[in-house]
């Protein structure tokens, strides 16, 4: 892509000075983790639905992995809907954060002259890498998760009872977007499926900011949202509920699409599920 490695370099250091530090789980860590976790899926399938995707697709992903969180404020969107926060009242209550998230990346590359990553690509391409960003970046919204895990699952059922193979699929089409976009919001849940070391210290990030938005939440009497209620909330359980209805049925569909993610990761997510249930 001709890219000039100063620019991006100043594009990763401003986007990294977006993220907020204060933050225990939503900082530039892991965003960085994110990245790395995308990275290594799309190695993974690199025989697979990898091969079908261009440059500009793999770009795409990738700019949108290190940005989907970026200028996260510590609060979900709940508590942006029920607190009606600026960010609510300009984003209609819909994807409150994702939405941001993606306004605030093309924010950084298009008004910043020495970060402006899309700067060797032709008008086309900028356009196609900054729409192909958007759509991975709100395609992250946990409210779309089990609709997503559903439409992906059916769509690979099909493709396989076609006899479709990913050779046959054409860069452009929606099949390999729709995809791609599944694994960085995959990427976006793997803490479950790191070494036990790395599940539990993301597992107590996470649980720590949500009870700051807890606290938050009791303080200005709005209602509590789930997981952010310290007096009701149990670590070993809700990593045991997180992994058993959401991430390991989602990692088992994505096996369905990169093979070697039943060698590799599952079982690393169920060593991590063997180890919260016996917390519980």
């Amino acid at each position: 892509l001709n890219l000039n490695h100063i620019t991006l370099v100043n594009f990763l250091r401003r986007v990294e000075s977006e993220y907020n530090a204060s933050n225990k789980y939503h900082n530039s860590i892991h965003a960085a983790d994110v990245l790395q976790t995308l990275h290594s899926l799309l190695s993974m399938a690199v025989d697979g639905i990898t091969s079908v995707l261009s440059k500009i697709d793999v770009f795409s992903l990738l700019l949108a992995a290190v940005s989907h969180d970026i200028a996260h404020p510590g609060t979900n969107n709940l508590y942006q809907v029920h607190a009606l926060t600026d960010l609510a009242v300009i984003y209609n209550d819909k994807s409150v954060l994702e939405n941001m998230h993606a306004s605030k990346a093309s924010q950084v590359i298009l008004g910043t002259s020495n970060a402006n990553v899309f700067e060797s690509l032709s008008p086309k391409d900028s356009a196609l890498v900054r729409t192909r960003m958007i759509q991975a970046i709100l395609n992250t919204d946990m409210s779309h998760h089990f609709a997503s895990v559903s439409f992906v699952d059916d769509l690979v059922s099909q493709l396989k009872e076609e006899g479709v193979d990913w050779s046959d699929i054409e860069r452009t089409d929606d099949i390999a977007n729709s995809i791609s976009n599944f694994m960085l919001h995959l990427a976006d849940i793997s803490n479950p499926t790191k070494t036990s070391e790395l599940a539990i210290y993301w597992a107590e990030c996470a649980l720590s900011e949500f009870f700051v938005q807890g606290d938050m939440e009791i303080e200005k009497n709005l209602p509590i949202s789930p997981l952010c209620d310290r007096n009701e909330t149990n670590l070993a359980s809700s990593q045991r509920d997180f992994i058993t209805f959401v991430v390991r049925p989602s990692f088992d569909v994505l096996g369905k699409i990169i093979p070697s993610v039943y060698d590799e990761v599952l079982p690393l997510i169920d060593a991590n599920l063997k180890y919260w249930e016996s917390q519980c």
